[in-house]
């Protein structure tokens, strides 16, 4: 596989999304000479999504239920959404090349739809409810059907309202059998900015933002929630100087001062572990799901080695940390030493 840089990896990304909209017609050249546009339903679609499978790739099954949770986070019992057990779980693998038909069904109270966040999709299976799809009805399923064309570290989430500040997301990871990247341990950590449970809505998050629309200053107080009071300034990991980080973000590091963060629905106190032998090569794949928050994220006494931006190989680049903003991905590799060391994701610019 040729490693692509940034830049490429942008101008890719785009094309790839165009192309349910421009990549054929109903005229079997593929041509379109009335200029005609493709509607979301229109067999060209099939055609070219069809195009991108694999000779002999899988389908891959899967159901994806959207329904309320109990959940003990931070030692509290929190009434939430997920798609599985807690916040982050029911998440799905497949191969590249592999068709996915993934049954969404609808137990809330609400309409609701399910985006594939990084993945260059047809268009008809993208989510956007009223635009390209109608929205799932309470008690309602819709089965999502399209080819994985790039290997990577995407999720899903809802497109609707305010539920992508509850825990309706998961991983959707997409493997290449000939990743040149070798590593013994695979763990995806999902990072989140949290209220439920913790005095707030974001309905009331939201009412807040728009009766104080103009102040640019935070929100409230917190700083850094409950991550735990580490101290990264002075030296601290990935540090800019003795008065603490500063921010690479700008101004995009959010306005709402969040009570709790999470790292796969659970609190800095009820942390999980990630078991690996010394001299092990684990893979983190890290996915920021917060609404508001970038982070900043390291391995105590361990270098990180960055091998994919957003799903895609980049020129691999080993550093102490690395920074999320919402909604972005990147894979790194820990090779294992001795002991047990902290993964620490700090609040950037907050």
């Amino acid at each position: 596989m040729r490693v692509v840089s940034r830049r490429e990896v942008l101008i890719a990304g785009g094309s790839a999304l165009l192309l349910a909209a421009c990549g054929g017609s109903a005229s079997s050249s593929g041509s379109n000479p009335g200029g005609r546009l493709v509607g979301a339903t229109d067999p060209a679609i099939e055609r070219r999504d069809a195009q991108r499978r694999v000779a002999g790739a899988a389908t891959v099954t899967a159901s994806v239920t959207a329904a309320p949770v109990t959940v003990s986070i931070g030692g509290r019992e929190v009434s939430t959404w997920a798609f599985g057990d807690r916040p982050g779980a029911g998440g799905i693998r497949a191969k590249v090349g592999d068709l996915l038909e993934a049954t969404f069904v609808n137990d809330l109270t609400s309409a609701n739809t399910v985006h594939w966040h990084g993945i260059a999709l047809r268009n008809d299976m993208d989510g956007v409810h009223d635009l390209t799809q109608a929205a799932v009805a309470p008690s309602g399923s819709f089965v999502y059907r399209f080819t994985l064309p790039d290997a990577g570290t995407y999720w899903f989430h809802p497109h609707m309202g305010l539920e992508l500040d509850r825990g309706l997301y998961a991983p959707l990871i997409v493997e290449d059998p000939n990743d040149p990247v070798g590593f013994d341990v695979d763990v995806t950590l999902m990072l989140d900015d949290w209220l439920d449970g913790y005095g707030r809505t974001a309905q009331d998050v939201l009412g807040e933002l728009q009766s104080s629309s103009g102040h640019s200053g935070h929100m409230g107080s917190g700083g850094m929630g409950d991550m735990g009071g580490m101290d990264m300034g002075s030296g601290g990991m990935g540090g800019t100087g003795s008065g603490g980080m500063g921010s690479m973000m700008g101004g995009l590091t959010g306005d709402v001062a969040y009570p709790l963060h999470v790292i796969n629905g659970r609190a800095p106190t009820e942390r999980e572990t990630i078991d690996a032998k010394p001299g092990d090569r684990v893979r983190i794949r890290l996915i920021n799901a917060g609404s508001d928050t970038a982070y900043r994220v390291a391995v105590g006494g361990h270098r990180l080695t960055v091998t994919h931006a957003d799903g895609f190989p980049v020129e691999p680049v080993e550093v102490d940390n690395v920074v999320l903003g919402m909604g972005e991905r990147y894979d790194v590799i820990v090779t294992a030493t001795s002991g047990a060391f902290p993964i620490v994701a700090v609040l950037e610019g907050k």
